[in-house]
């Protein structure tokens, strides 16, 4: 595999694609959380997918605050409710 990025998905054949995602799953493993603290730091909220919420995405504000979302085809961000402290821990 020539090229390994994720615009390159799309020419990628079944090797070279698995490949891709393991190495994907991999830097996922070394995540140390440093780019979403940075994020919270400068004032923008982080988006993930806790396993305890299955298929709903949470948006985390830098004062704490937790958000279920819904995140349409073409990016719009719709809040779905309030999440709990209790619910995520």
């Amino acid at each position: 595999m020539t090229n390994c990025r994720i615009d390159q998905l799309g020419n990628m054949n079944d090797s070279e694609e698995h490949k891709f995602w393991i190495l994907v799953e991999r830097e996922l493993r070394r995540d140390d959380g440093a780019a979403a603290k940075s994020h919270l730091a400068a004032g923008l909220p982080i988006y993930y997918c806790p396993d305890d919420f299955s298929d709903d995405i949470v948006r985390e504000w830098p004062d704490g605050r937790k958000e279920l979302v819904q995140i349409s085809d073409t990016g719009d961000i719709m809040y779905v409710g309030a999440v709990h402290q209790a619910d995520t821990n």
